[in-house]
């Protein structure tokens, strides 16, 4: 799994336990920059939180993982494309956080 940029942005975010939960406002750039580094993102997950709780949203879950693409560059611009539309519309409450799972080509063969 791609580390690095979960590294960069981590100043954004806040860190409980391995996990780095972004919020809305840093989201769509953070897409775009996995985009930049042939990175997929592959699922997405919607938090609230609030007095040190963090509250899964269950209805803002996305999986792109069974996406069917001839190459890994498809694949990737696939994903991507669908991760920053499912933001579009979820991170235009600037209360959520999110969290993502990302793939590189090595663990896409």
């Amino acid at each position: 799994m791609p580390t690095d940029i979960f590294e960069q942005y981590r100043q954004y975010g806040i860190v409980s336990g391995e996990e780095l939960y972004m919020p809305s406002q840093y989201a769509i750039g953070f897409v775009e920059d996995c985009s930049l580094r042939d990175i997929a993102v592959i699922g997405i997950e919607g938090f609230l939180i609030a007095d040190q709780r963090i509250m899964p949203l269950l209805d803002e879950i996305a999986d792109f993982s069974s996406i069917v693409s001839p190459d890994w560059q498809a694949f990737t611009n696939q994903c991507n494309a669908a991760a920053k539309k499912f933001l579009e519309i979820s991170s235009r409450d600037q209360t959520r956080f999110f969290s993502f799972v990302l793939a590189n080509q090595d663990e896409w063969t």
